[in-house]
C-alpha cells in the first residue's frame, strides 16, 4: 500500500527521497513515548505507597518493553493494578491521561532490609519461647512467609506448636497462646454490662489461652461467647 509519503518520495529524486524520509522517520521517533519519564511515574508511585516502611527501602522499575511503544504522553499517571501491592516483585501500570489514551504494565521489585527475630537454636514441639530463645537477622522482609511475625513482643510467651530449626523466622501459624482453659473444663463466668454485672458458671466447649475468644455452656443451657482471662475465668462484655 502507498502512503502519501513513499508516492511523493517516488517523484522526487534518490538523494531527496532519502532526506525526505529520514525526516518522517525522526519525526515518528520523536513522537514516540520515551521510557525514562514512564519508569519514573512508576517508582514515584512505590516510593508513596513504601514510605514509612521499617528499615531500608530498594526499588527497581524495569524499562516498559520496547516492543510495546506508545504515543508520547503529556499526562502520566502511575497506578498499581488489582492484587498487586508495593511490596516483593511487582507490578506497576502507567497509563496516559492524554493526548492519546495508553497503558503499560512495568515489573518491579520492592526489597526492605530490616532487622527481624529469628530462633536462636532450635525450639521443640509445644516449648514457651522466652527472650533468651530469639536473635536478631538482618534481611530482606519480603521475602520472609506472609504470617512472620516481626515484633518480639508478639512472640515471648507463645508456644510452639511444631519443631522449630535454629535461625528460622517465628510464623504466626506456628504458634499457640499457652492454653489457660481446657476444653470440659468448669470456668467462672463474669457477665458485664454498662448497668449490671452478673457471675456465674459453665463449661468451656474449647480450649483457649490469655486473650482469646472462648465459648462457653452456661449451667442454664444456654451458649455465651467470651474472652479467656489470665487466671482462666472468662469475662463477657455485653
Amino acid at each position: 500500500m502507498n502512503t502519501p509519503s513513499a508516492a511523493l518520495a517516488c517523484r522526487l529524486s534518490r538523494p531527496a527521497a532519502a532526506l525526505l524520509l529520514a525526516v518522517f522517520a525522526h519525526s515518528a521517533l520523536a513522537a514516540a513515548q520515551a521510557a525514562q519519564p514512564v519508569q519514573e511515574a512508576a517508582r514515584a508511585l512505590l516510593e508513596q505507597e513504601t514510605n514509612g516502611l521499617p528499615g531500608e527501602v530498594r526499588i527497581t522499575v524495569f524499562p516498559p518493553d520496547p516492543a510495546k511503544r506508545q504515543s508520547a504522553c503529556s499526562a502520566l499517571e502511575a497506578f498499581l493494578p488489582s492484587g498487586a501491592r508495593a511490596w516483593g516483585r511487582t507490578s506497576v501500570g502507567v497509563r496516559c491521561n492524554a493526548p492519546t489514551p495508553w497503558v503499560l504494565y512495568l515489573k518491579a521489585t520492592v526489597e526492605v532490609l530490616a532487622d527481624y527475630p529469628v530462633s536462636a537454636r532450635a525450639l521443640t514441639s509445644g516449648e514457651m519461647i522466652r527472650p533468651a530463645d530469639l536473635v536478631t537477622q538482618r534481611g530482606d522482609i519480603t521475602q520472609l512467609p506472609a504470617d512472620a511475625l516481626l515484633d518480639e513482643e508478639e512472640i515471648i510467651g507463645q508456644q510452639t506448636r511444631y519443631l522449630t530449626a535454629a535461625g528460622k523466622p517465628l510464623r504466626k501459624s506456628l504458634l499457640v497462646t499457652p492454653e489457660v482453659i481446657r476444653a470440659g473444663q468448669r470456668v467462672s463466668v463474669l457477665i458485664r454490662e454498662r448497668t449490671f454485672t452478673v457471675s456465674t458458671e459453665g463449661k468451656a466447649i474449647h480450649r483457649a489461652g490469655a486473650g482469646e475468644r472462648v465459648r462457653v455452656l452456661l449451667d442454664n443451657r444456654r451458649t455465651i461467647n467470651g474472652v479467656a482471662q489470665p487466671d482462666g475465668s472468662v469475662v463477657v462484655e455485653l
